[in-house]
């Protein structure tokens, strides 16, 4: 069975009233009262996705997506009378780019299956003013399964073998 299988998916995403709450210091009082705005937001994107299965004992699947994804009418006027238009500003912790590439690796008979999985998340930012950008990163994992019998399933997890940083 040896196959290959492509997608391509194209994606628009519409969110009204996304709610962004941030604390700001009363410096009366101390404390940090809640301030939240609301914007509509919207994205578009594609994802690409293929596997490959050239010989029984492997096959390999990635995708890849691509995505603009935008704050469509964030405006608002802070406690401090400052106007703010961030308008057309990327959404807070979206990446425009990410992939993954999986190949994997079937051993006797098919009851054994290891997959070493590499993820890679582009830069975002953690502020809807886009001023804080959090880098982009990569995560290692290897997953396995091995079939004992017809009703039991080993499973073994093993994610961010790198110890990769990746803010989000």
């Amino acid at each position: 069975m040896h196959t290959l299988q492509l997608y391509a998916t194209g994606f628009r995403t519409i969110y009204n009233s996304y709610g962004i709450t941030d604390f700001k210091l009363d410096p009366g009082t101390g404390t940090f009262t809640p301030e939240t705005v609301y914007s509509d937001t919207r994205t578009y994107g594609i994802e690409l996705e293929g596997t490959w299965a050239p010989v029984d004992w492997f096959d390999v699947t990635a995708s890849y997506t691509w995505q603009d994804p935008e704050f469509a009418n964030l405006t608002y006027t802070d406690s401090r009378g400052m106007f703010h238009d961030y308008r057309g500003n990327q959404l807070i912790r979206t990446p425009k780019n990410s992939f993954r590439f999986d190949p994997a690796f079937n051993f006797l008979d098919q009851k054994l299956r290891i997959e070493p999985v590499v993820e890679y998340y582009g830069e975002r930012y953690s502020d809807a003013a886009n001023t804080i950008a959090l880098p982009d990163y990569v995560v290692f994992n290897l997953y396995a399964n091995y079939q004992l019998s017809d009703d039991i399933n080993l499973h073994f997890y093993a994610e961010n073998l790198n110890n990769s940083i990746g803010l989000t």
